[in-house]
């Protein structure tokens, strides 16, 4: 299983695990990590498995989109250390020590930036760090929200061995009211939780559809920041098929949806690209009718739970199927002890000159499927297009009799040979299904 860390600094010869002053309760160094000379944990937080933005690039106010992240889930460690004034040092020194020790060990470097050379971006750690894990993790680093240039230092790089992957973020800074130099060490090791993925069955479509009028696809994965489908997406794809497969007269939405990190029409293009990717999938795929599926995007306008949360952001970036249009139930069956569903399918043969409906005349000679619906609709699709469709009834004083309307007009059909045959009559004239 692929393992991913985040972690901020690893042992060096100047970084030791020695310590002044006392630690915080219940803290520790990483495993993975030593800690600079003289220095003692100030704030230690331990998350069982959180989401992760980790930073490619600094940001730029002039350049919003060049900002770039890689996200992560797992496990995630932050520890704050503190370096007392007495002991002599700079943020320069502790960073150059962390990034010299990094460098040995054989990360490769995604940014290394010192504020005092304008570099480190527009308030980067602001940037990076959400204000729920600023207020949670790092209320103990002074004037950590307002950090930006000066005395400032920044370092992220990605190392792997025996398919371990640690992705290491640094922050080194002393503010100006400060005495003492800090550093902060945000270690996320990812998990892969696919053994826990809630399974995407027909049940569940059936259950969701029927009571929501829509569904998660759960099990519907993408690249980081695209709508490339990743190659694990395609089981959850083979169940939706075949429920839109086993329900012919129904058309949906696909409908892709964001968390609100980020710009609003960034988002709403990313939700309508993803929802697509999904909808061309089926389409090519699985030959779907492409006049059965519409992908929409609605960005972070529709969330499930509270943004505020880096879980609820994972929950609300999802790809949804809703029911749009004719409103298929379960299966064919009862609509009450007498009133049957039924479907038929076969060459439809008439003298079509008593029938008034111009898609039903078309159909002369062509091998087209009759729907009748629960909620009292009639369709007729022709080679898995939907041709025409109206409203029909079941007599109550003869349970094969039924009136079908379409384009205002009502005739009756008459049904014999237990459902197989159906036989329309209209001004006299005949036409019948003939399987």
């Amino acid at each position: 299983m692929l393992r991913l860390c985040y972690v901020f600094f690893l042992i060096f010869p100047s970084l030791v695990l020695a310590q002044v002053k006392q630690d915080v309760a219940n803290s520790s160094d990483h495993p993975l990590v030593g800690r600079y000379p003289g220095s003692y944990i100030s704030q230690y937080t331990y998350s069982d498995y959180v989401t992760y933005k980790f930073p490619l690039t600094v940001n730029s106010s002039e350049k919003p989109s060049e900002f770039k992240t890689l996200g992560l889930e797992g496990q995630r460690t932050t520890i704050i250390y503190d370096i007392p004034n007495k002991v002599t040092t700079s943020v320069l020194k502790v960073f150059r020590s962390i990034e010299s020790d990094l460098a040995v060990k054989g990360y490769k470097k995604s940014i290394s930036c010192l504020g005092s050379n304008n570099e480190c971006g527009f308030y980067f750690p602001r940037y990076v760090i959400d204000k729920l894990s600023r207020q949670k993790r790092y209320s103990n680093f002074k004037e950590f929200t307002n950090l930006f240039n000066g005395n400032l230092a920044i370092y992220s790089g990605q190392y792997t061995k025996n398919n371990n992957s640690y992705y290491i973020f640094v922050v080194v800074a002393q503010r100006v009211p400060s005495q003492f130099v800090q550093y902060s060490i945000d270690v996320l090791e990812e998990e892969n939780l696919k053994q826990e993925t809630l399974v995407l069955t027909s049940q569940k479509i059936n259950q969701s559809l029927s009571e929501d009028g829509k569904v998660k696809i759960s099990g519907i994965n993408f690249d980081h920041d695209s709508a490339n489908l990743t190659k694990d997406s395609f089981a959850a794809l083979d169940t939706i098929a075949d429920h839109i497969k086993n329900n012919p007269a129904v058309h949906f939405f696909v409908v892709g949806h964001t968390d609100n990190i980020g710009a609003y029409d960034y988002n709403v293009k990313l939700s309508q690209d993803r929802a697509a990717a999904v909808s061309m999938a089926l389409i090519n795929k699985y030959e779907i009718n492409s006049e059965r599926l519409k992908s929409i995007g609605i960005g972070s306008a529709a969330p499930v739970t509270s943004n505020s949360t880096e879980a609820g952001q994972a929950a609300n970036r999802r790809v949804e199927l809703v029911e749009a249009g004719v409103k298929h139930h379960k299966s064919i069956a009862d609509i009450s002890d007498q009133k049957k569903v039924f479907v038929l399918s076969g060459i439809y043969v008439t003298d079509m000159s008593g029938v008034t409906d111009p898609n039903v005349k078309a159909m002369a000679g062509t091998m087209p499927q009759f729907e009748f619906l629960e909620n009292g609709i009639f369709t007729v699709s022709v080679g898995g297009k939907l041709a025409t469709r109206g409203s029909y009834s079941i007599s109550n004083n003869n349970p094969a009799e039924v009136s079908i309307t379409t384009q205002g007009k009502t005739q009756k059909a008459m049904l014999s040979e237990n459902n197989k045959r159906m036989v329309f009559v209209d001004g006299g004239k005949a036409g019948y299904i003939k399987q």
